[in-house]
C-alpha cells in the first residue's frame, strides 16, 4: 500500500483508540457510562451528567470473555454499545449479568 494510505489508516486507528480510552477507560467525556440498571421495563444508563432509559438491542453479544451491551435509547433508532470485560466488575456480578442477558 502507498505510504499515504498507511498513514491515514494509522491516524484513524490511533484517533479511535484515544477517543475510546478517554470515554470508557478514563471517563473524561460527558458520554461516559457510570452505571447500568436492569429493570423489568428495560435498562437505565447513568452517564456523567444525565440518564437515559431504553431497551436491550438484539445486537448485544455475551461470552465468557466479554459482553457487548447494546441499548436502544427511548425515541432513538440506533443502539449505543458498551464493552464490559470480566475484570471491570466483580466476578459474581459478571456471571449474573451473562446469565440474565442470555435469557432475555
Amino acid at each position: 500500500m502507498p505510504v499515504t494510505v498507511n498513514s491515514v489508516v494509522f491516524f484513524l486507528i490511533g484517533f479511535s483508540m484515544v477517543f475510546y480510552l478517554r470515554r470508557d477507560a478514563f471517563k473524561l467525556t460527558s458520554s461516559s457510562w457510570d452505571t447500568v440498571s436492569i429493570e423489568k421495563e428495560g435498562l437505565t444508563v447513568t452517564l456523567r451528567h444525565q440518564m437515559f432509559s431504553g431497551k436491550l438491542a438484539k445486537s448485544t453479544f455475551v461470552s465468557p470473555y466479554l459482553i457487548i451491551l447494546c441499548v436502544v435509547p427511548d425515541g432513538l433508532r440506533w443502539p449505543v454499545c458498551w464493552v464490559i470485560i470480566p475484570d471491570a466488575i466483580e466476578q459474581a456480578l459478571y456471571r449474573r449479568l451473562c446469565i440474565y442477558l442470555r435469557h432475555c
